[in-house]
């Protein structure tokens, strides 16, 4: 049970950890938390940090406590008390028409209320994990040397599982557009396989889409084994995806997203390896049509169906490209909602019991 002023710290997809503060655990709507993220590991314990004693903190994030330890494994460091003035500032948000302090509401929410309060939206780990990495920036440096971990849409790479076991894992993009991106399936893991006997070969049922960037395949010695690749139509229908509100086959923009699409396109969002593997898991232990995880499917992704959505796209990127080219709109520049905490003597020690 998560209790309201525990602090504890979790894997973001690109392998950094982040550091949160649970500062709200709802009495109201059960098993909803709310926690604020102090930073992510290699900035944490900086010099500036040390000299001025304080940090920017991001948030709040509101989510079902499940969410945090299903895949996530997080790790609990300490509890620090909420004080009421702590309360009060990361926690005034717009819910349900109504302004709210935690579960206290305290008037309806009017035109200025909605201008200047954040809403509390609830949002799967992923969503709040991209937040986290768009806030705190990152740049890996990766030694791609070995040929081994040179990726290529078509490779066929084992990805290690526990117990020794590996997943088979079909590559379909290395992004051009979104930096270290890789998009794949699971084909199966060891003799376990999503297929059914007898099935042709272009039915062939994979796990996936599943997003995660190229260090962490590279950080997990997952090896090339094989090459089959992509005719560029079975790229497209393998890559058709919604992200940042656009939607996208291949390296390719096509057009701005529609209400029919997030039901019909998978969303791009990247994980870490360790809650892919979990993924993978829980995948090999349920019965083959069913769905494994959020927009996370045993399918045939070169059906009819998808054949039937791929020619719809297709055709409105021919018709927009008549207009002009297909460019995507530059999005407005988001500003982080970062604001400074200082440091109090309990969490420097828990910053140093950390590193």
């Amino acid at each position: 049970m998560i209790n309201e002023g525990d602090i504890f710290e979790f894997p973001i997809p690109d392998g950094r950890k982040a550091l949160a503060w649970v500062v709200y655990a709802s009495k109201r709507i059960e098993h909803m938390v709310g926690f604020v993220v102090f930073g992510v590991t290699r900035t944490l314990l900086s010099r500036d940090v040390l000299s001025t004693r304080h940090l920017k903190m991001l948030g709040p994030f509101y989510t079902h406590e499940d969410n945090l330890g299903d895949y996530y494994d997080c790790k609990f460091f300490g509890n620090i008390d909420v004080s009421a003035t702590q309360k009060v500032l990361m926690t005034t948000q717009i819910d349900g028409g109504a302004v709210m302090v935690g579960d206290e509401h305290i008037r309806a929410a009017d035109a200025v209320d909605y201008q200047q309060v954040r809403q509390r939206l609830f949002a799967p780990m992923p969503v709040i994990a991209q937040e986290i990495e768009r806030a705190f920036p990152f740049s890996p440096k990766i030694n791609t040397t070995d040929a081994d971990f040179h990726y290529r849409a078509g490779d066929v790479i084992e990805i290690p599982l526990s117990e020794a076991r590996v997943a088979r894992c079909w590559i379909a993009l290395v992004s051009k557009q979104f930096p270290q991106l890789v998009s794949f399936y699971v084909l199966g893991v060891g003799d376990f396989s999503f297929s059914r006997p007898g099935e042709a070969e272009s039915r062939v049922r994979m796990l996936g889409p599943l997003y995660t960037y190229y260090h962490n395949l590279v950080d997990f010695h997952c090896r090339t084994v094989h090459h089959a690749p992509l005719p560029e139509k079975q790229e497209e229908m393998l890559t058709m995806r919604i992200t940042n509100g656009g939607v996208y086959l291949g390296h390719g923009w096509v057009r701005a997203t529609r209400g029919a699409d997030y039901d019909q396109l998978t969303s791009m969002l990247p994980l870490g390896l360790p809650v892919i593997c979990k993924i993978i898991d829980k995948a090999c232990s349920q019965p083959p049509d069913e769905n494994v995880d959020w927009r996370v499917q045993i399918r045939s992704p070169l059906d009819a169906q998808a054949e039937k959505i791929w020619k719809r796209l297709d055709k409105e990127r021919r018709a927009a490209n008549k207009i002009g080219p297909a460019i995507p709109p530059r999005a407005p520049e988001r500003k982080s909602p970062l604001y400074e905490v200082q440091v109090s003597d309990r969490l420097l020690e828990i910053l140093r019991q950390m590193h």
